[in-house]
């Protein structure tokens, strides 16, 4: 989403005088949280999957998908 009104409205040029967008400024900050979050998310998901039984690792699916629906939420 992001991508696709940056690449609508073109890009945003740091060097000019005027501030960019309200819109603009709140996705850098959804785009910073969600890359922060991720960051965050995927060395547990790997600790998660070293500390699960074999018989448990069908838990280890369900949880990016829970991730991913809590984002979009």
């Amino acid at each position: 989403m992001i991508a696709l009104s940056r690449f609508v409205t073109g890009a945003n040029n740091p060097q000019m005088d005027t501030a960019p967008p309200r819109w603009r400024l709140m996705d850098q900050r959804v785009l910073a949280n969600t890359v922060e979050q991720t960051l965050v998310f995927i060395p547990l998901l790997l600790a998660a999957a070293t500390a699960v039984y074999a018989d448990e690792t069908a838990y280890l699916i369900a949880v990016p998908i829970v991730f991913g629906a809590a984002r979009d939420a």
